[in-house]
């Protein structure tokens, strides 16, 4: 009698584990994330770590964190909450199907390729093609105009398409992107590379490095504009401007944060004055 409630026991708790792996699964809505086109997307330096997090979330990821994978991602640029996502949503044995559509998988993939056509290939006229592609397969979402905005920003120097699809990312809850260097004084004497994101609800500065980073709400921004004094010698290398924000003890000192535009053109820091409002 012991015997078969053991063996009752033991198989309604290999059961209920082999439930709650498929019901894990069930909530992914694409193919999992590979480990090659994560680190070309944390290379890119096109999402936010959040964007990021987010697809890991929806898709999973088709690989298990060890100690040299977890370097090859920080190496990338992974900050830690890319580690833990993808350490929290191994996709495992099980595929998932249920919910699974075509649309989803082929909008992902197409802007995998993308950026892979404009990274590795530089072949930006291809990679705002592909994006045309993702846009025509699922519009409502933000991450292709995302990429194209930076497409034509990077890829063109055409300001006014770019300004135009960074707007259509921001309606639907995206980011605008934009490649800068932090200068950490009005002289740019010492300074890193990064991105800046803007979107509807705030700013966030993601360097390079992992080293430098702020992400403030837009309420907190007092104002954004072009340097002034000593920062008019680093203007003629094109446009830089401050990001003045306000400390969150009264009377305290502004934390201000020095930028120069990567394309070193006076209307690329037009346009993040322009889309922060400030």
């Amino acid at each position: 009698m012991f015997l078969r409630k053991l063996v009752l026991w033991i198989f309604l708790i290999s059961g209920f584990a082999a439930v709650n792996e498929i019901a894990a699964q069930k909530r992914y809505i694409g193919d999992p994330v590979k480990k090659e086109n994560l680190v070309k997307v944390l290379k890119s330096k096109k999402y936010r770590d959040t964007d990021i997090v987010e697809i890991i979330q929806d898709n999973g990821v088709d690989f298990q964190i060890t100690d040299s994978i977890e370097k090859e991602l920080k190496d990338a640029g992974a900050r830690p909450v890319v580690i833990i996502a993808a350490r929290n949503n191994f996709r495992g044995a099980i595929k998932a199907t249920v919910n699974k559509t075509k649309t989803v998988n082929n909008y992902q993939e197409l802007l995998d390729k993308a950026i892979q056509q404009f990274d590795e290939q530089k072949d930006y006229s291809a990679s705002i093609k592909t994006l045309e592609s993702a846009i025509a397969s699922n519009p409502s979402k933000p991450r292709a105009y995302q990429l194209m905005g930076f497409a034509y920003m990077y890829g063109k120097h055409d300001f006014v398409r770019a300004e135009k699809f960074m707007r259509e990312s921001l309606n639907r809850g995206g980011s605008a992107v934009f490649r800068v260097q932090h200068g950490h004084d009005v002289t740019f004497s010492y300074s890193c590379s990064g991105s800046l994101y803007i979107n509807n609800q705030g700013v966030k500065y993601e360097d390079d490095s992992n080293e430098h980073t702020f992400d403030v709400k837009k309420s907190s921004i007092t104002n954004v504009k072009t340097l002034g004094g000593w920062g008019k010698l680093i203007r003629r290398k094109g446009g830089a401007f401050k990001i003045s924000i306000r400390d969150s003890k009264e009377g305290g000192d502004k934390d201000i944060y020095n930028f120069s535009p990567l394309t070193g053109k006076n209307e690329e820091a037009k346009l993040i004055i322009k889309l922060i409002g400030k």
